[in-house]
């Protein structure tokens, strides 16, 4: 998945009879991340999500898209990981698991913060 300007999703187009319709999968926090960003370009300025703008918004932009990324991608891999036998080893990953957990969540109660801030000053 190619990020264009911080942008994460996976883009489907069906075709169902005769007309194409193009369907965004994407997770929560990619989700948060583009709501974030239709509300940075609607409050400060609409060349934002197209990769304009203020310079410091977007290096936010995209470090919080990064975050996001790493987070997911970490997931994914842990997945991959055999499963060991020991109790220590066991107990090790479900540590691993909530820590990223609580990584995620507090992400999005961040993004969900600024969000609502901005929503705000949109009124």
């Amino acid at each position: 998945m190619n990020a264009s300007h911080g942008y994460r999703a996976v883009h489907l187009i069906v075709t169902t009879q005769g007309a194409s319709v193009e369907i965004q999968v994407r997770t929560s926090l990619q989700h948060l991340w583009a709501e974030l960003s239709e509300r940075l370009a609607e409050v400060i300025d609409s060349r934002i999500k197209y990769g304009g703008g203020a310079p410091q918004v977007n290096q936010l932009l995209a470090v919080e898209s990064e975050i996001t990324a790493k987070l997911e991608g970490f997931e994914k891999d842990f997945r991959l990981l055999p499963n060991e036998t020991t109790e220590a080893h066991r107990s090790r990953m479900r540590q691993i698991q909530q820590s990223t957990t609580r990584m995620k969540v507090d992400l999005a109660e961040r993004l969900r913060g600024v969000i609502s801030r901005l929503e705000g000053k949109q009124r």
